[in-house]
């Protein structure tokens, strides 16, 4: 199944100031593969798990609902954290 998507551009919320600055966050975002190799490499990483939330979805009305657990994430004491 080959899902659909479309967008519409609401010109009174992406004005051209909000365009440029929305543009410039997402260069800076353009080699982040670096640091995930940093955190992939620490000792106590380990992918956390990503739940689905099929009820919850269907109330929503939408196809599927996930969460990702991140109450364990670098060990009880740290608890969740994003790196």
């Amino acid at each position: 199944m080959t899902a659909a998507y479309s967008h519409c551009r609401n010109d009174r919320r992406l004005t051209s100031p909000t365009e440029e600055k929305a543009t410039e966050c997402a260069r800076n975002l353009g080699d982040w593969s670096s640091a995930v190799e940093e955190i992939r490499s620490w000792p106590e990483y380990a992918p956390q798990p990503l739940h689905t939330l099929d009820r919850t979805a269907g109330a929503l009305g939408v196809a599927k609902l996930f969460y990702k657990d991140e109450s364990q994430r670098f060990g009880r004491e740290l608890g969740s954290f994003k790196a």
